[in-house]
């Protein structure tokens, strides 16, 4: 059985094979090199404010009922980790998300904090869905899993609003936009009750589609929320 694997494997390698996405050299999608220059985000901020946060840990201030206790990015929206989050993204090529996690995980210990957590993927709308065939955030929770032991992955949250693009839209407007958006799955929210959760998402800016996010999912009384993305972009 292992000798299959490992042919298909070689197999597959040989028809895609792996070019390094900032150098070009064959071998691995972030080759050596490459990913020395790579730095983990170390100036992380408090998704109820935006200010800056040590390790990301909601401000005691800002701590109201559905605060999460810790929102994560990893990398900056940027070069290597831009080209590659936008090819799982747009593109179907899911196996990009993985060299990201790698990356992060050689250079971090935060996931190990998070074993045993149940991952929440953010939804993308039925019209989203339907063009890509995917959702991109729930390949991210799957390649998560295999970093984060005894954890899960479930589709609490669905998308019922039909919301705008966020990328054009200024601070205020995003939050406008994503009011409403989610609802909880109700059959799987069992599952979730007294749960460390982790909201999972490709991309964070001003942290709106995350804030509405720990709304709804506060709401089936998890034991506590984390909110977890590959980057962190800039509004301008």
């Amino acid at each position: 059985m292992v000798y299959v694997e490992n042919m298909l494997k070689t197999f597959y390698n040989l028809l895609f094979p792996k070019f390094c996405e900032g150098c070009n050299k064959y071998g691995e999608k972030i080759c050596t090199d490459c990913s020395k220059k790579i730095h983990i985000l170390e100036h992380q901020e408090c998704l109820m404010c935006s200010h800056p946060s040590v390790n990301g840990f909601t401000h005691k201030i800002c701590k109201i009922s559905y605060a999460p206790e810790q929102t994560i990015s990893m990398f900056k929206y940027s070069g290597i980790i831009k080209s590659l989050i936008r090819k799982g993204k747009y593109r179907g090529n899911f196996k990009a998300y993985l060299p990201i996690i790698k990356l992060y995980n050689n250079k971090s210990d935060q996931l190990k904090n998070l074993k045993g957590c149940v991952f929440v993927p953010i939804p993308i709308s039925r019209k989203r869905l339907q063009k890509r065939g995917y959702n991109q955030c729930n390949k991210i929770c799957k390649y998560l899993e295999e970093y984060v032991p005894k954890s899960k992955t479930i589709n609490l949250l669905k998308r019922v609003k039909e919301t705008q693009s966020q990328y054009s839209l200024k601070r205020e407007e995003r939050m406008i936009n994503m009011n409403g958006a989610f609802k909880i799955n109700a059959k799987l929210a069992s599952q979730a009750k007294n749960q460390k959760i982790v909201i999972v998402d490709d991309i964070s800016t001003t942290g709106s589609t995350l804030k509405e996010a720990c709304k709804k999912v506060y709401k089936v009384n998890p034991k506590t929320i984390f909110c977890l993305t590959l980057s962190k972009d800039t509004i301008y």
